[in-house]
């Protein structure tokens, strides 16, 4: 009997196959490349950030507080505020955690674990393309998706981020067929940030082969998914929430309702995706040096990493014609073949660009129609497009990568791909820096309110005239939060303390009616109505704010010299002359610093403005 040995078969290389393997280090490397992006684009600055619009509600409300604001969190959770329990007792738990580890600056670290998480995610999720120089790309895209603007935000790094977080491993979870348990988790993602839920009906679209038993696969997903949206949906009707009522209650034809779904699908798609050209360009110009610095750096690390991959190719792949005449490039196309990759990626395009209109389905309710805001709080309304256009980036860029070293012209497009990262570094930092800004802006505006207010008791209205108040570009220094800074910042003196803490906790607001500041126009005196003794104020600090004062408890401000300064002479209203409340030269030592104080005033001021400082409280 003789044995034939037979030749061990040659494999094929495949299109670009060092690209697409790689070793758990380099896994490692790609998790520290996301981190020290996510770093410096985000917060580098993140000791001098402080609390923004929301977070008043949010994170200060866990501040000083001891382990029964858990339990009274999640009871309040659960009464299903706006739909998102799990969302809003996140951000709950994350607030008091980080006040109880070391205060803002742990809310920030906790912040960017979370962000940087995500972006880890998202390229694990893109492995499942069996392209890494796509996968790669699609990470560093997704940490700095230019059309969000809020990630530095705490309220939205504890709520939307986190529903980013479910949403995520549920894909993952879904593509591993670990089916059952991907349904779980998603409801995390629903139960936190709707729209971002949305994503998750296109998650089959990731699958390798798209067969019959595909089909099938992706219609029972549908229906469940269906099943899960219309059962919240009925939980929240059923619990009165707001925004279901107020759609249920204004009913539009089911054709009108197509319609702007549409359109908000075609307004979000092309804002987002433009937003990757237009946003970086545009704040070249107003760069500073330490953004100059953060991009630089950055770029050198994009060079290292890209320059770093080793990709083989083989002969059969498209290259750039010899001439550009439209004769020639047909010729040569016609003795091509067209390799897999290619139709992969355009594969994954496509894949995108339906993710992203799930994205923005839910997006045709005021505010976030249209979805075409660019700067601010609102930008969260790309928060879910993300993925899709993260991944429609990632599937251009990388295409053009590939072609360019078929063509041997890797160097250009290494430095090209790196230096355009950097520009998105860039303008990710300088919507770092007016965080930073809008935190100074803050902190001088609450220290002149109390220099000026030294006489603050129960009932005092404070009405600061906003003759153009500095504001700031990506998030607001004054906004709808300012009524309830001062309940805050002061405790009132029947506040109690258990000092057998080793950081002070306030146990008790302690207020019957907390002092409240409110920003008026400038020709608010026309606007006040009369009903002695109380003036009706209409407002502008939020709108639809209004409220009824006494004149004798009324402070109001007014700026001089970019300070404010105290308004001391009588007003007249409607042609009478009203007294303010009197100014009191010395402080009242009686109120006590509240968890915002040594946040919003300097720490030489505290003791001055906001009388004796706790022991530890600093």
């Amino acid at each position: 009997m003789v044995i034939q040995k037979t030749k061990p078969k040659t494999r094929v290389p495949q299109p670009f196959e060092q690209a697409t393997h790689f070793s758990d280090s380099s896994s490692l490397g790609v998790v520290a490349l996301l981190a020290v992006t996510n770093w410096i684009s985000h917060f580098f600055y993140f000791r001098e950030f402080g609390l923004y619009e929301d977070d008043y509600a949010f994170i200060a409300d866990a501040m000083a507080r001891d382990a029964s604001y858990l339990w009274e969190a999640l009871q309040s959770s659960l009464l299903f505020p706006q739909g998102r329990p799990v969302g809003f007792y996140c951000a709950a738990v994350l607030a008091f955690v980080g006040d109880k580890l070391g205060g803002l600056w742990v809310d920030y670290l906790l912040g960017f674990v979370i962000t940087t998480l995500n972006a880890y995610l998202f390229y694990r999720l893109l492995k499942h393309t069996e392209l890494e120089i796509l996968a790669l790309i699609g990470g560093l895209l997704f940490c700095l998706f230019p059309a969000d603007t809020t990630k530095i935000l705490l309220t939205h790094a504890f709520i939307l981020q986190v529903s980013l977080t479910f949403l995520l491993i549920a894909s993952l979870c879904y593509l591993a067929k670990r089916y059952m348990l991907s349904y779980l988790i998603v409801l995390g993602s629903l139960l936190s940030y709707e729209s971002a839920f949305m994503v998750f009906w296109g998650i089959p679209l990731f699958a390798q082969t798209w067969n019959r038993t595909w089909v099938k696969k992706t219609i029972q997903h549908v229906a469940i998914l269906s099943f899960c949206f219309i059962g919240v949906g009925l939980i929240r009707w059923l619990h009165h929430e707001s925004r279901v009522n107020s759609f249920l209650t204004q009913p539009t034809s089911l054709i009108l309702l197509l319609q702007k779904i549409l359109s908000a699908m075609t307004i979000g798609l092309n804002t987002s995706l433009s937003l990757f050209v237009t946003a970086p360009l545009a704040s070249i110009a107003h760069w500073h040096w330490m953004t100059l610095l953060a991009a630089g750096l950055c770029c050198l690390l994009f060079l290292s990493r890209f320059a770093s991959l080793n990709i083989h190719v083989v002969e059969q792949t498209i290259r750039l014609p010899s001439t550009f005449s439209n004769r020639s490039f047909l010729k040569q196309l016609d003795r091509q073949t067209v390799p897999d990759y290619y139709l992969k990626v355009l594969k994954f395009l496509g894949v995108g660009i339906v993710l992203i209109c799930l994205s923005y389905s839910l997006a045709f309710t005021i505010p976030h129609y249209p979805p075409a805001i660019e700067k601010g709080r609102l930008t969260s309304v790309h928060l879910a497009a993300t993925i899709g256009g993260s991944l429609v980036g990632a599937c251009l860029l990388s295409f053009l990568f590939i072609v360019a070293v078929v063509n041997r012209r890797k160097s250009i497009i290494v430095s090209l791909f790196s230096l355009y990262l950097a520009c998105l570094v860039g303008y990710q930092f300088t919507i770092q820096k007016d965080f930073k800004q809008s935190w100074q802006n803050q902190r001088m505006f609450w220290t002149d309110v109390l220099a000026n207010s030294p006489d603050l008791d129960e009932n005092t209205t404070v009405l600061v005239v906003d003759r153009n108040l500095p504001q700031t570009e990506f998030i607001l220094t004054h906004s709808w939060a300012e009524p309830l800074i001062l309940k805050q910042i002061l405790r009132s003196p029947n506040v109690q303390v258990d000092r057998s803490k080793t950081v002070p906790i306030l146990t008790e607001a302690g207020w019957t009616q907390p002092p409240v500041l409110f920003l008026v126009p400038e020709d608010w005196q026309s606007r006040v109505t009369l009903r002695l003794p109380f003036w009706s104020v209409p407002l502008t600090t939020w709108q639809g704010y209004s409220t009824t004062v006494l004149p004798e408890s009324t402070i109001v401000l007014e700026e001089q010299d970019n300070h404010l300064v105290r308004r001391e002479a009588p007003v007249t209203i409607h042609g009478q002359s009203l007294k303010l409340k009197p100014k009191l030269r010395s402080h009242v030592a009686a109120l006590k610093p509240g968890p915002l104080c040594k946040y919003l005033i300097d720490e030489q001021n505290q003791k001055m403005l906001c009388g004796n400082v706790l022991e530890g409280s600093n």
